[in-house]
Order: structure tokens, then sequence, then C-alpha cells
């Protein structure tokens, strides 16, 4: 009684510090087993948070998590579903399905998940969620289904997220082929350096083969030269002679070293436009041996 006294002291001057009332919440339930008070303590701090302006998935999930404990299924899901309303954040979709995925009803976390896509389209985690339900259930035509649906968006946020996903759904399913298709597929969208280094991973990690691997390392060095970036073209070749080191011989990692840029310090003077002031700016250039004309 004296606790719980003192956190009703302290939540009278303070009403909406959250964590306060999180602990009087869990004290109610755990230390004094007063049920019906920790109920009431969760819809009291419900009540006093200004859910239009911001809200707190995480007291949400607490809610309802004490309710699945009460052996209370259907409040427990009343209270996501008004959290699904109410807040809507990534995290209530998340804890919402886990809870039904525990309890073995696939068809409700489809439910959730597509609300979930639906209030949060170019959110790739919604996506990702719902995809990674139907690998569970064994379902591969509706994972590959959602997986084409989502890579599709143009506005999707970070698509790379999407792209491994799929991606490593299909080496999971040990569909190689599929894989490389993807591969090849992203490699159109987007030709950055990170791209051709995972495809190499791909070719000679899990396919195990080396001269595949080589390949496509080969590609990516075209492509930098043909776009002069020196940076990436260098993290490329020191990629490559990572493998090599790893898993080819003296001559092809000597090959590749051979090929490794020098790296040249050169200062430039800048003029500021508005003062005059004239500052000095240090950059490195790359020196590749196997570029016309190179000294190296």
């Amino acid at each position: 009684n004296l606790v719980s006294g003192a956190f009703r002291v302290v939540l009278g001057v303070s009403c909406r510090y959250v964590y306060i009332w999180i602990s009087y919440a869990l004290f109610e339930e755990l230390q004094a087993k007063d049920v019906e008070r920790c109920r009431q303590v969760y819809v009291k701090m419900l009540e006093v948070i200004p859910h239009k302006k911001f809200s707190f998935a995480k007291i949400w999930s607490l809610y309802a998590s004490f309710e699945v404990r009460q052996r209370d299924l259907d409040k427990a899901r009343l209270i996501f579903g008004r959290a699904i309303a109410e807040c809507g954040k990534p995290k209530i979709f998340v804890a919402y399905a886990q809870l039904e995925l525990r309890l073995g009803c696939i068809d409700r976390c489809r439910k959730i998940y597509a609300k979930f896509i639906e209030l949060h389209p170019f959110n790739p985690r919604a996506w990702i969620a719902m995809i990674d339900l139907e690998v569970l259930a064994e379902e591969q035509a509706r994972a590959r289904a959602l997986c084409e649906l989502a890579i599709g968006m143009e506005e999707m946020d970070t698509p790379e997220l999407l792209w491994k996903a799929y991606i490593d759904m299909e080496v999971g399913w040990g569909a190689v082929d599929r894989a490389r298709s993807l591969y090849e597929r992203l490699l159109e969208k987007t030709q950055h350096v990170k791209v051709f280094k995972s495809f190499a991973d791909f070719e000679w990690r899990i396919v195990e083969s080396l001269p595949n691997a080589r390949k496509v390392i080969e590609r990516g060095i075209e492509v930098c030269k043909e776009n002069s970036w020196d940076e990436e073209r260098a993290s490329l070749l020191e990629h490559w002679l990572s493998m090599e080191r790893e898993s080819g011989d003296a001559q092809s990692i000597g090959r590749v070293f051979n090929m490794l840029p020098k790296k040249v310090k050169k200062i430039r003077v800048e003029r500021d436009k508005e003062s005059g002031a004239e500052s000095t700016v240090e950059t490195t250039a790359y020196v590749f041996p196997d570029d016309p004309g190179s000294a190296a």
C-alpha cells in the first residue's frame, strides 16, 4: 500500500512520465499481485497520453501482454486493434502478429500484416514481415508474389532491403538460378559496387564457383572504369584479392595484387567565392597500373 501510494503521489505531479506508469503497472501485477488495479493503471495511462500527437507502442504491447497472462485473449486482441487505430506504429503490428503466430493463427497474422502494408506501403519491413510469414508457412508462391509486388514499387524506402530478402529467400530454398536472375535484374536498376560484391560472394560461397565470382568482379570493374569510379574500383579489387587469398592460388593472387592502384595524395587550392580567401584541400587519387598512360 505504501509503494502504491508513492506511485500515485508521483504520478499526480508528473502524470505524463510514461516510465513511472509502466513501473507502477508492473509493480501492481508482479509484486502486489493486484490484477484489477494493474488493469486500471494501464487504462489510466492510455487516457493521459495524447495519442493524436504521439503514442508509445511499448505501452500497448505491455497492456496486451498483461491481458494474455490473464488468459483473456479477446481483450488482448481488442487492445492491439485499438493500438493499430490510435498508434499504428510498426512495432504494434509485429507484436500483435507474434502473439497470433504463437497461437498458430496464420490467417490472423496475414490480416495483421496486410493492414501493416496498407498503412505503411513504402516501409520494406512491412513487406518483409509478410514475406517471412509466408516462408514460415511454406507458401512459396505467395512469398514470391509478395516479393515481386514489393520490388516493383518505385516509391519504396530502402528497396535494397527487399532485394536482399528476396535473394536470401531463394538461396534458402536452394533456388540458385532464381537468385542469380535476381542479381542480374538488380544490376539493371543499380550498378552500386555493393551489389557486385554481394553477387560475387553468392557465386563464390553459395555456388562455390570462384571463376563465376571473378567474372562478376570483372564486370563491376569495367563499370567503374566506364564511369571513372576510382574509389569503387579500388574497393572491388580489394574484395577480389581477399577472395583469391582465401580460395585462389599464388598465380591468381599475384595477378590481382598487381592490379591494385597506388594512392597519390594531391593538394588542391580552393578560393572562397564570397571572401576570396584561399584554402588547401587534400584529396586522394588512384593510379591503376593497367590504365593507359599509367606511370605505375
